[in-house]
């Protein structure tokens, strides 16, 4: 399946936003650690939105 951008571009394109999320999360861990959520099911829902949003295609975007 083709996307209309060379595959090495775009794994980098993801790669970097994965790894921004990561140095994010670790930045707002160790200086904002009250912003987050503190029981377990906030947490895996938290976890949930994050990753769908980042995951989530320019179409359904889009729509």
């Amino acid at each position: 399946m083709s996307v209309g951008v060379a595959p090495d571009v775009a794994a980098r394109r993801r790669a970097l936003l994965a790894y921004t999320a990561y140095v994010g999360q670790a930045q707002l861990v160790a200086h904002l650690p009250e912003l987050l959520p503190q029981h377990t099911d906030e947490q895996a829902t938290h976890l949930d939105d994050m990753l769908s949003t980042l995951l989530r295609s320019r179409r359904a975007h889009a729509a």
